[in-house]
């Protein structure tokens, strides 16, 4: 039985327990109530709890149990299934339209989400080649002077460097923030 976790952060934002505390930073920072955005890899929903707390809308693009029916091996389809009613739980009492759930890879939900996003949080998969699509492909279904956001800087700096993109800000989560260019 999955337990329902009512807040991903607990009383005193930032304490040294505290995992979100980089993505809390930048949502604070960057994240306006009437944003609408999309977050690439939602798995559990953890980062997509503290998102949905700052924004409008929220696009949640993650392949959950269809990810083991077309050859995906990294995550067994127990563990996506789990990740997946983690997630359904987590979110269950969010008004309507809060979330948009998108069960597809990255690259199909790429073509199917709507343009002129405020901002797209990247968190995927973690390594190069996925980073550099998800960056390229995502980065088109910003508005002018939208945020191009995501986890796991590592992956993205040279991607980022490669376009010519200046990086605002990276966070102690390794989460960073890029302005689109208008």
């Amino acid at each position: 039985m999955i337990e329902p976790k009512l807040r991903v952060w607990p009383e005193g934002v930032g304490g040294e327990t505290d995992s979100t505390a980089g993505l809390i930073e930048l949502c604070t920072d960057w994240i306006k109530p009437d944003m609408i955005g999309a977050e690439i890899g939602s798995y559990a929903g953890v980062s997509t709890e503290v998102i949905t707390s700052f924004c409008k809308a929220l696009y949640c693009v993650d392949p959950w149990n269809t990810a083991s029916k077309k050859g995906y091996t990294i995550l067994s389809e127990d563990q996506l299934n789990e990740a997946e009613a983690k997630f359904d739980l987590l979110h269950q009492s969010l008004p309507p339209g809060k979330i948009l759930k998108y069960k597809m890879f990255s690259v199909v939900g790429s073509t199917t989400v709507p343009s002129d996003l405020d901002f797209v949080y990247i968190d995927g998969a973690h390594d190069k080649a996925n980073a550099t699509i998800d960056v390229l492909l995502w980065g088109e279904k910003l508005k002018p002077g939208g945020l191009l956001m995501g986890h796991d800087f590592t992956c993205v700096h040279l991607v980022l460097k490669y376009l010519g993109l200046p990086l605002e800000r990276v966070y102690k989560d390794d989460s960073w923030v890029i302005i689109k260019p208008k």
